[in-house]
């Protein structure tokens, strides 16, 4: 998705605009907590976007409102590229009915990463990744992915 300063300057050239275009074609996701600052400033309620759940807990992905409010028209474009967090959030913008969600069918790949200190010297290096298992819906319908399993699931509101 976007690291924290790139979310920074995308809100502040956003924050007077009379509409926004959020491309998020060929991004392939990022930080949940980035995420959850973009989503913050583009809705005004508190709400959980999704959850993810582990093998001993269950983590939520929330919404909560952030200053300055974009309160501008938004279109959000998506690809088949358009994976993880960012599909999330498009997926959340069109549910919501915040703005419109534009282009292919997104990848349904929504993916969890643990980073892993690595034994080689000072690098870190990226030791798990998790696949998300399955997409739960708060009404406990459940979608299965087509990707390799894991103990792990996401749960994302469905309409």
């Amino acid at each position: 998705m976007t690291t924290s300063h790139d979310a920074g300057a995308f809100i502040e050239r956003a924050k007077n605009a009379r509409a926004v275009i959020l491309d998020l074609r060929e991004n392939g996701g990022g930080r949940t907590d980035s995420l959850e600052e973009i989503a913050g400033h583009l809705f005004d309620e508190r709400a959980k976007l999704a959850d993810f759940i582990g093998r001993d807990k269950t983590v939520p992905v929330e919404v909560k409102s952030r200053a300055p409010h974009i309160t501008a028209a938004l279109v959000v474009l998506v690809d088949s590229h358009s994976a993880s967090a960012s599909e999330m959030l498009a997926r959340y913008v069109q549910i919501r009915h915040r703005g419109k969600v534009i282009g292919d069918r997104t990848s349904a790949r929504v993916n969890a990463a643990r980073i892993f200190p690595g034994a080689v010297g000072s690098v870190y290096r990226s030791a798990s990744a998790l696949q998300a298992r399955a997409l739960v819906s708060q009404a406990g319908r459940h979608r299965q992915s087509g990707t390799p399993r894991s103990s792990s699931q996401l749960r994302l509101p469905l309409p």
